[in-house]
Formats: structure tokens, C-alpha cells, sequence
């Protein structure tokens, strides 16, 4: 019984051997050859969605509609500028290096975020945020003989921890200065502070987006 069980196990083993070899031979599965263009598609390559049956109102609702979450106050995501330099901390170049989508300025993404970024008003302050749909996390990308391919539902290739440690030292880069010109307010005349800049220590920093009532120092 035992020497039947084992010869068993070899053939099922043997077999899925063979497929796998099948599989990277090409000899299954089928090749990409055609996508529908994404909307504010960015980038030095062709930006493609791989036909997954989503409409495009589908996509774009999918990656635009606010779901909640607040990470930042919108304006100043639109005037920040990263710790180590005066690059906006959305330019293109910024969100490929934390590895999200840079997607241009479209009808649903008027601003031109990132794919998954959004923006909310909090119901109960009417103020704007900046904050993150499931597409961020759950939209992947990769590129394909010179075209950049979208895949609904896909792992994303973004890193969220240097997203976070990157926002918070560029906000308390800005934020704490005491004796020059905070580049927030250089950017946006709307941010100029009424009752002073807020006083951050940096161990204040890693909850800057959970405290609105620190915001409103500025």
C-alpha cells in the first residue's frame, strides 16, 4: 500500500513539474497585446489599463471617490515641499520614488493626484483633506516592451512607511521654522499663519495628521 502511495506522490509531482516548465515556455496563458489609454496617464512610456471589464466612469470612480480618511489638509499637501529640497512632495518624480502612480490632471483628479489619492471634506469641519482610496493600495503597475500597464486589483508596488516618514519630515521641516519663510506660505498666500507656527518637537511629528487642532495653529 505504501509503495503505491509513493508512486503516486511521484507522478503528481512529476506532473506538476511538467506544467510549470509548459507555463514558462509559453506554451499557455495569453500575451498582452491591446489596453484601453488611462485617463491623465503620465510618464515617458504609453499608460495602459489591461481589459479587465471596468468602464472608465468604473476606474475612475474606483480611484477618486473619498472613502474617509484624512491624512493631511489639502492645501497644504498642494503647497508642500519636500524635507530635502523645493520640489513639491507630489511632483512626479517624488511619487515614483515612493513607488505610486503620478497620473495628470483629469475630470474625476483635477489636481492631478496620484492614483488612490483623493480629496474629502470632513462632513462635521467642512474642511478639506488629503486622503487615500483602496486603489492605492490595491492597484498595480508594471511595464511591458515600452508601455506601462495598469491591473485593477493588483498588489501595489508603493511604500507606505517612507510615504509617512517622508510627509512628517516635510512637515516639520516647514513647520518649524521659527526665522525664514515657510515654504507653505511662500506657496500659498491662504496658509498664512494667524496665531503664530505651531511649536513641534520632533517626537509631535509622528501624529501631525491625526491632530487637527495643531492645524489650526497655522
Amino acid at each position: 500500500m505504501q509503495h503505491w502511495k509513493r508512486y503516486a506522490m511521484f507522478v503528481a509531482q512529476a506532473g506538476c513539474i511538467v506544467l510549470f516548465f509548459n507555463a514558462c515556455n509559453g506554451r499557455s496563458g495569453n500575451v498582452i497585446t491591446t489596453g484601453t489609454p488611462v485617463p491623465g496617464g503620465i510618464g515617458p512610456e504609453p499608460v495602459l489599463s489591461i481589459e479587465q471589464g471596468f468602464t472608465e466612469k468604473q476606474q475612475q470612480e474606483f480611484w477618486f471617490t473619498t472613502q474617509g480618511t484624512e491624512f493631511i489638509p489639502y492645501n497644504w499637501l498642494l503647497a508642500l515641499e519636500q524635507a530635502n529640497s523645493t520640489d513639491l512632495f507630489r511632483s512626479t518624480d517624488n511619487i515614483y520614488r515612493l513607488g505610486y502612480i503620478p497620473l495628470g490632471p483629469t475630470e474625476w483628479n483635477p489636481d492631478g493626484l496620484p492614483l488612490g489619492w483623493v480629496k474629502g471634506t470632513n462632513p462635521v469641519t467642512k474642511r478639506d483633506w488629503m486622503g487615500f482610496t483602496c486603489a492605492a493600495c490595491h492597484t498595480g503597475t508594471f511595464t511591458y516592451e515600452g508601455t506601462r500597464w495598469i491591473v485593477e486589483g493588483g498588489p501595489t508596488m508603493a511604500d507606505f512607511g517612507m510615504y509617512i516618514t517622508d510627509l512628517i519630515a516635510a512637515m516639520y521641516r516647514h513647520l518649524h521654522r521659527r526665522h525664514q519663510v515657510c515654504p507653505l506660505r511662500r506657496r500659498s498666500p491662504r496658509l498664512e499663519p494667524r496665531r503664530g507656527p505651531a511649536r513641534l518637537t520632533p517626537s509631535d511629528t509622528h501624529g501631525l495628521y491625526q491632530h487637527p487642532d495643531r492645524a489650526q495653529q497655522l
